[in-house]
């Protein structure tokens, strides 16, 4: 199992210590690396801050990328989250992409499109 460091904020790392307490071995993949680790998997699970559903999710930044190369690779994409992460006051994409941007203004988070999951 392969475990991205997940920065800005890190997640990643708290990650990689919960899996490895339980048992599961796992490799750290320094964000900037995670071409190369992509030609070693099978497949791609990625969580998500918010789900809206039948347009994507809303993940760390760096979630898009890793969707985007899978997909051209031919990996298969899977999120997993729990389901009070499914949105369903917000109706289009241009209230969404507001709503992010008043949120997040630091660009700590983005949008991946439901067709790279």
């Amino acid at each position: 199992m392969f475990a991205t460091d997940s920065l800005p904020l890190g997640e990643g790392r708290w990650t990689q210590a919960k899996l490895r307490a339980q048992g599961i071995k796992v490799h750290r993949v320094p964000d900037r690396s995670i071409d190369a680790a992509l030609r070693n998997v099978d497949a791609v699970l990625v969580g998500a801050d918010a789900v809206l559903p039948g347009q994507g999710i809303i993940n760390k930044v760096g979630t898009l990328h890793l969707a985007r190369l899978a997909r051209r690779l031919g990996i298969p994409v899977f999120v997993m989250c729990g389901k009070e992460k499914r949105m369903r006051s917000l109706s289009g994409r241009l209230n969404f992409l507001l709503a992010l941007k008043a949120l997040d203004p630091e660009g700590n988070f983005e949008f991946c499109p439901i067709t790279f999951l």
